[in-house]
């Protein structure tokens, strides 16, 4: 999920990356990315109350999901968000383990937001690891290549390239 969009660029951008879903901060844009990529999933910020109304699905912290259950949305259409704070890899397993699909940012795991990409795709690569499902990165690309190669290392599916160093 390419992250905090706040123009159509941007949203263009994030597709031609390999981006399944963008996060923006303009619901108004909403029409205009169904219209431009019929296929890419959209995020805002919305309450449970509205995503039930709307259908639409949320990103909540593990507390807010009876609340959520309780308004009308979903199970399916929920996802948890593992939050800012110490010991993630911790955390990160026992959000996992709750069986709810879990969501963790680069900025989050890493300082992304103070330009640490190596340490938010190494921190991208441990959660995927540990279970994570969905990604939110501004490195849409880069943290494709690793989810692939995370994948590939676990078993999940095949390495791209079988070869092997034989002289």
């Amino acid at each position: 999920m390419a992250t905090g969009l706040t123009d159509l660029d941007g949203v263009h951008a994030a597709a031609a990356e390999g981006a399944d879903l963008v996060h923006v901060a303009d619901p108004a844009l909403i029409a205009a990315i169904r219209a431009a990529h019929p296929d890419l999933g959209v995020s805002v910020a919305v309450g449970s109350a509205a995503a039930a109304e709307s259908g639409a699905g949320l990103i909540c912290a593990l507390p807010e999901v009876d609340g959520a259950l309780a308004a009308g949305v979903g199970p399916a259409r929920i996802l948890v968000e593992l939050g800012p704070g110490p010991d993630f890899a911790r955390r990160l397993t026992d959000l996992v383990a709750t069986g709810w699909p879990v969501l963790v940012s680069d900025p989050v795991l890493s300082g992304e937001a103070a330009g640490d990409a190596a340490g938010a795709l190494a921190a991208i690569a441990i959660a995927a690891w540990l279970g994570a499902r969905v990604f939110g990165t501004r490195h849409v690309r880069a943290t494709r290549r690793v989810l692939t190669m995370v994948a590939a290392i676990r078993g999940d599916i095949p390495p791209a390239n079988a070869t092997r160093g034989l002289a």
